[in-house]
């Protein structure tokens, strides 16, 4: 089932991206809540230590900070989207 809703959000934001060239707020917004629900979850139930969790935001992390050195020649929406 987690891989049936992440496939459709990925799907979503793609569709967003290449037919308006531009990531809503919502749809980060939207992500980043629902992963941190499913994070949190997922350490309470015990099957994600607290570091995995922390370890899985830094993909995003690095390409917001190569948004920002490269003035956005590599999207921050991109970077965004990895760390939710």
């Amino acid at each position: 089932m987690n891989s049936i809703v992440i496939t459709g959000y990925l799907l979503w934001g793609s569709w967003q991206d290449i037919r308006k060239r531009i990531i809503s707020r919502n749809y980060i917004l939207f992500g980043g809540i629902g992963g941190i629900v499913a994070g949190i979850l997922s350490l309470l139930k015990g099957n994600r230590l607290f570091s995995e969790w922390l370890a899985a935001f830094l993909p995003g992390i690095i390409i917001l900070v190569a948004a920002r050195i490269t003035k956005e020649k590599i999207g921050a929406g991109d970077g965004w989207v990895l760390v939710v």
